[in-house]
């Protein structure tokens, strides 16, 4: 393990990513996650992608969290239907947000990376560093969007905004357009 990985140690069946550890004894399982800061982000290629708990299109399951996942059938080819990787958005290239999913991810980036329509990346290699509420807030900010917290009021979301609910209820007082996007959590607009 590197310097920036770290242990959390989650309840039994919290997390598709998670292990049994010998030291747990069955009463906790194992992740490993990398410490993210807005340094990190700076220093790295990465993007953000959605799974349903760790499976994407064509039913593709993800290694666990800090393991890489390579491209069997990479081309590089700039369109959705022939690139052959794995897909996500990041600072240049967002405008098509990311797929309705259960599970956000942060993931750090290797290899090769083609823009796709200008509004998503295709890339060849990838590892997943952070899930949900351990993604810092940077990461959303890079890319345009707004984090709220359980319990924020937000006054409206308005066309083109992206908010991003990380947990807990947020009330949300109009909506003129935009997306809204939940995880762990409930949204209430009025």
């Amino acid at each position: 393990m590197n310097d920036d990985m770290q242990t959390h140690h989650l309840a039994p069946g919290r997390a598709a990513d998670a292990r049994p550890s010998p030291s747990a004894r069955g009463r906790f399982w194992r992740i490993t996650q990398m410490k993210i800061s807005k340094e990190w982000l700076d220093t790295h290629k990465w993007m953000l992608r959605t799974s349903d708990d760790g499976v994407t299109y064509g039913g593709y399951r993800r290694k666990r969290v800090g393991e890489w996942n390579d491209a069997a059938d990479w081309t590089g080819t700039p369109t959705c239907d022939d690139c052959g990787g794995f897909f996500g958005i990041d600072t240049t290239a967002n405008g098509f947000g990311v797929l309705s999913r259960r599970t956000m991810e942060l993931c750090e980036w290797r290899g090769e990376r083609v823009v796709i329509d200008g509004d998503k990346i295709c890339v060849s290699s990838f590892r997943v560093v952070a899930v949900g509420a351990d993604i810092p807030v940077d990461a959303f900010r890079h890319v345009g969007w707004r984090l709220c917290a359980g319990g924020e009021q937000i006054d409206s979301v308005r066309a083109g905004e992206t908010v991003v609910c990380m947990g807990g209820e947020v009330f949300v007082e109009s909506q003129s357009g935009g997306d809204i996007l939940c995880y762990g959590g409930e949204v209430f607009v009025d």
